[in-house]
This record gives C-alpha cells, sequence and structure tokens, in this order.
C-alpha cells in the first residue's frame, strides 16, 4: 500500500479490554500490551493510542506502565452463559453501564479496537454494549480480535449467546492465523476476507530486558532484518590475528550472491592510537562487496566517544540473542570467551581447523576449514566456496531456518505493522 493512500491527519485508537491486572499468566494480558507498544514505536508519527483496563487494575503484576493507560472501565460482575441461558437478572443494567462508558471513549477516538470482548461467553454484556455504541457511531472504524477461536457453533442458541455468533455491523474482525479462518468464518457466517489475520508478536526487546543503547544499535541499522547476521567481538589492534579480513570475504561473497547477511564488528580498543587500524579495517571493506553501516557495521562508529575503548559486555550477550552465526577465523586461541558465548547463546559455530583448541570446546561435527594458511588476497576462490558451502548448511539445518523466520517475519514487529496491523488500520 502506497503511502499516500494513507490517512494524513493523526489518529486517535482505543484499545478496550477486561483487564485488570498484566499478570505474566494471562497472554491475552501480554498480546495487548506488545499491541501498544507496536503502535507505539512504529505507529507514533500516525497514531495516538490509549489502552482502557477496568477501574480496579491491578499494578501489582504490571510493567511500566505510561498515562496513555487508562484505568475507568466499570467493573462488572461477568458471567459465563450456555449457548441456551436466558439473560441474566443484571443484564440490561451491565449493559446500560457499560454502553455509558463505551460511548464516551468512542466519542474521543477515531478507531476502537476491542480485545476477546466479541467472543468470549462471559463478555455478552460487553458484546451487546459496544453494538449499540456502534450503532451509534457506524462510521468510526471498529476493529475486533478474537483470541479463543471456536471450534463448533452450538445448534440451538438463544439471546445473548447469539451475539457470539453474530457478526457485528461496521465492523472488522481480526483472528490470529490463517490455519482457522475458514472455521472462524463460518462461527459468524461472513466471507472468509473479512477476517483479517494479524499474528501475535513477540517484543524481542521486553523478552530480554535489552538495554536501550542495544535496542537503538538495532534499530539504527534494522538488524531484526536479516537472514544471516554475526556479532564478531575483537580488540581493533589485533583484527589481522582474529580473522577479520576473512568474514569480510565470506560476508562479501554473500552479498554477491543478492544473501540478507549482515556483520557487526565489535571493535573495543578503537580509541586514537588504535586509528591506524581502525582504517585499515575500513579499507578492507571498501575493498569487498560490503557496505559500511549497512552490511557491516563498526561499534567505533556508533558510539564514538563511549565505546572508543570498551563495548558494554551486556551489549554484545544481547545482540547475540538475535544473530544466528558465529564463524571464528582467529588464528590463535586458549579458550576463548567469545567462543563460549556464542555456544551459550546457541550459535551456529564454524571454526578454524588450523586452530584445534577451538575443537576441543565444540562438538566435533561443527563446520571447519583452513581459515589461517588460506588468504583471502590469495586464494578468494577458496572463500567463495566457503561461503557457499555454509549458506547450503543453513537453509538445512532445521534450527536455524526456524529462528530466522522468526525473528525476520513471524514474530518481527516491524513486519507485522508493515504488512498486517498497519493496513488494517486504513481499511474502511
Amino acid at each position: 500500500m502506497q503511502q499516500s493512500k494513507y490517512r494524513q491527519s493523526m489518529q486517535k485508537i482505543a484499545i478496550l479490554t477486561s483487564l485488570s491486572d498484566l499478570s505474566p499468566a494471562y497472554s491475552v494480558a501480554a498480546s495487548i500490551y506488545d499491541q501498544y507498544t507496536i503502535i507505539s514505536r512504529h505507529g507514533s508519527n500516525e497514531f495516538r493510542v490509549k489502552v482502557y483496563c477496568n477501574d480496579n487494575f491491578n499494578l501489582s503484576h504490571s510493567k511500566s506502565l505510561d498515562d496513555n493507560w487508562v484505568f475507568n472501565l466499570p467493573s462488572v460482575t461477568w458471567s459465563n452463559y450456555k449457548p441456551s441461558e436466558k439473560p441474566h437478572e443484571n443484564f440490561n443494567t451491565q449493559v446500560k453501564v457499560l454502553e455509558d462508558t463505551y460511548l464516551q471513549i468512542a466519542k474521543e477516538n477515531d478507531i476502537i479496537i476491542t480485545h476477546d470482548l466479541m467472543f468470549i461467553d462471559s463478555f455478552l454484556s460487553a458484546n451487546q454494549a459496544i453494538r449499540n455504541v456502534i450503532d451509534i457511531f457506524p462510521n468510526k472504524t471498529w476493529i475486533h480480535w478474537v483470541h479463543s477461536g471456536p471450534s463448533m457453533k452450538p445448534e440451538k442458541l438463544v439471546y445473548p449467546s447469539k451475539l457470539r455468533y453474530t457478526a457485528a455491523p461496521h465492523s472488522k474482525y481480526v483472528f490470529l492465523n490463517h490455519t482457522e479462518q475458514q472455521n472462524f468464518a463460518n462461527m459468524l457466517s461472513i466471507n472468509t476476507g473479512s477476517v483479517h489475520i494479524v499474528n501475535n508478536f513477540r517484543d524481542i526487546y521486553s523478552i530480554y530486558g535489552f538495554a536501550k543503547y542495544t535496542r537503538d544499535f538495532i534499530d539504527q541499522y534494522n538488524l531484526l532484518d536479516h537472514n544471516i547476521l554475526q556479532i564478531y567481538p575483537f580488540s581493533t589492534p589485533r583484527w589481522m590475528a582474529k580473522g577479520v579480513d576473512r568474514l569480510i570475504s565470506i560476508f562479501s561473497t554473500w552479498k554477491d550472491m543478492n544473501q540478507n547477511a549482515k556483520l557487526v564488528l565489535v571493535n573495543a580498543h578503537a580509541n586514537d592510537a588504535s586509528l591506524v587500524h581502525v582504517n585499515a579495517i575500513k579499507h578492507a571493506i571498501d575493498s569487498s562487496a560490503l557496505k559500511l553501516g549497512e552490511d557491516i557495521i563498526l561499534t567505533s562508529d556508533y558510539y564514538l566517544d563511549e565505546w572508543k575503548y570498551s563495548v558494554p559486555s551486556r551489549f554484545i550477550a544481547e545482540m547475540n540473542q538475535i544473530a544466528n552465526i558465529f564463524i571464528f577465523p582467529s588464528v590463535s586461541e586458549g579458550c576463548s570467551l567469545v567462543q563460549a558465548e556464542a555456544s551459550l547463546a546457541g550459535k551456529y559455530i564454524v571454526l578454524n581447523a588450523d586452530c584445534p583448541s577451538m575443537i576441543e570446546f565444540c562438538d566435533s561435527s561443527v563446520l571447519r576449514y583452513k581459515f589461517t594458511i588460506n588468504k583471502p588476497i590469495e586464494n578468494p576462490v577458496y572463500y567463495w566456496a566457503v561461503a557457499n558451502e555454509i549458506l547450503a548448511e543453513l537453509k538445512h539445518d532445521k534450527t536455524v531456518r526456524n529462528s530466522t523466520l522468526a525473528r525476520t517475519k513471524t514474530y518481527n514487529s516491524k513486519w507485522i505493522w508493515e504488512n498486517q496491523f498497519r493496513p488494517l488500520l486504513y481499511v474502511s
């Protein structure tokens, strides 16, 4: 969808929930929190979002919530309904109380997103209240998220359970996967195309508690969008002994193969005394197919002052969570700390066959190449073959393939925002 098709004015989004807690045991709570995060992170120039929770919201399990989390929804007593069960005595009273609150929210917002309020048997009073408000504001954008889809439609249905199986007017429904999309559409007697798919994403920054400098670094260089990523820490003056030129040759070959491969060189000790070495590394990069700051990144170029001498160990540990390979062409190692960190983080390991001490600390079946005796400038064909073979192994390895898919697409907030969520907010 082209940018010109999007609205130019800022839109206000209200997320309606039944939340009275953010307990980690309640998965819908995590999904709602992450949905707020994805809009705030990727859509802040287009949307303002507020999350509405119950007025008795328990803050004991909550994450750091800002002022856009509003605790003013009336705390009604939800009741489970059987399909043949008639409205309880207090049903209409509950509907009226909820309707008055939802009405005010609808007045103040352009897009209203509900979560599980339209297809859970205990939220039928909210279901009816939302329908009443939709009748008053049919031109608002109404989006109903369904986290718990149906397995079958009961044969005998009476009001209010009928509400669960009747699509609300002027509304869009959102389900989580394509596999059950048709089944869910059948439950509501609507076309499959009327059921939009938006995956639950998991915010990797929140899961691992990434430091702000790590988050900013990943965002600046778009490091979640890659098929191959390596983090390589080394001391700048020892860059040749650490085989950085070998890595440049391999990643340059992948660039020629149109692979989305990125290499982050964590070059500590890049102070003024090491400027000659920094320039030598950059000269090697300029002589390759790689583009500095895009395909290959030097941390000394990022935090030039703070990271000239030392890079935080936390940064390396967190970056290892998103990398998927560790090629280690160093020519001499006793018991390498960076090899230990990469192995503990479950990276795909490739070692130097000319450095036997490395092999002692890995399973004997790991890939090994003669990096010491084969210099890229003297034997470029060797590195072309190495790059091809490693690439074939990565494509064959099921764990690497699955984690790469999860990071770049299935659970990637940016991909989901651009391809599923953001377009949905503009569909009339």
